[in-house]
Order: C-alpha cells, then structure tokens, then sequence
C-alpha cells in the first residue's frame, strides 16, 4: 500500500507510515437507526529537517472537521434545526 499524504507545514507528500489511531464520528441517522462510524487513521511521519515537527495525521476535512465527534452532514442538520425551532419560538414569544 501506497502511503502518500501532505505535509500540513510545506505541502510535500510525506510517505512514511509512523502508526495508526482510531477516531469514531456520529452520522445521520439512516431508517431511525443510530449511525456510528469508526475510523482507522494513519498517522505519517516527515523527514524535513528544516521543521521540528515530524508526525503528522491524515486530513479528513471534506468530511470530518478537526476535533469533530459527527459528521459535517450532521452538523448542519443540527444547526438548521436549531436555527429553525429558534425562529419559530421567536415568532411565538410575546414582545414587550
């Protein structure tokens, strides 16, 4: 298997596996069913002298937000919910 990933600091592609973590995320739910979906992550490790920083971790940002525990779909069902339960909970309040 291929390793090839992007240096945060200086976009060259780094292509040594260091080790693996896993990360669990929070997914729509699917016919009233919880959604949990546990991932396997590598992390890669950088032989550029000129950065004191070595490791670094795959980027699941399409998807996945940094120190997210669900999803980015999930996120913005939540927000649109919230967003709407406020606004009708506005328009129902009576103004002083």
């Amino acid at each position: 298997m291929k390793v090839e990933q992007l240096c945060p600091l200086c976009n060259i592609p780094a292509t040594k596996l260091h080790s693996y973590y896993y990360r669990s995320f929070r997914g729509l739910p699917v016919f009233e069913n919880k959604v949990l979906i546990k991932l396997r992550c590598r992390k890669l490790y950088f032989e550029n002298q000129s950065f004191s920083r070595k490791i670094f971790i795959e980027s699941l940002d399409n998807t996945f937000s940094k120190y997210s525990r669900a999803t980015n779909r999930l996120n913005r069902k939540l927000l649109k919910i919230a967003i709407l339960v406020g606004a009708i909970w506005g328009q129902s309040y009576p103004k002083l």
